[in-house]
């Protein structure tokens, strides 16, 4: 009896090994579900999408599983960030930029070059540019535009938000 428990122990731990061996090459072979993720910097599962689906990468750090329709409708250009009295605008700019934090896109010439910059300077076409009706004009922090088309005024809302208007509204620090 003794025999057939050790011969009946040996058959239950090679039907557990022969499992494991299946459900690992079961798990080398599992397909990404749409919308899950398949791969990115340190990612270590699995990378292969289920049929009719790609491997989206939406950063280094992260790509998933998308039907082509689904990659065509989150595909957007990545911004350029640039540095302060970098080109944002004119002749070879591909895609579209963002200036670095505490700059904006200035126009020097109309339309061919534009710099990052703090403020317009005074002799730039930028300085000639006005800002249409609801359009903000200033405020702390505030970096951009700040002269209004004829017949409109900069009017603060609070000390943080300024907006070209005709009157200034009610309850506004004017």
């Amino acid at each position: 009896m003794f025999k057939s428990i050790v011969w009946f122990c040996l058959v239950c731990i090679s039907v557990l090994l022969a499992q494991s061996d299946i459900d690992e090459r079961l798990a080398k072979k599992k397909f990404v579900e749409e919308f899950g993720q398949c791969g990115g910097l340190n990612y270590k599962g699995p990378r292969k999408c289920r049929p009719n689906l790609i491997c989206f990468k939406r950063s280094r750090y992260y790509s998933q599983c998308l039907s082509s329709k689904s990659a065509a409708n989150v595909t957007q250009p990545i911004q350029q960030i640039i540095s302060i009295n970098g080109k944002c605008y004119g002749e070879n700019i591909d895609g579209p930029v963002l200036c670095s934090t505490g700059s904006a896109c200035f126009i020097q010439t109309e339309n061919v070059h534009g710099e990052c910059r703090s403020t317009c300077p005074e002799d730039w076409f930028c300085a000639q540019q006005t800002l249409p009706e609801w359009s903000p004009c200033g405020g702390h922090g505030y970096i951009g535009l700040t002269k209004c088309q004829e017949g409109l005024e900069c009017y603060a809302h609070s000390k943080w938000y300024h907006e070209c208007r005709n009157e200034c509204p009610e309850g506004w620090e004017c």
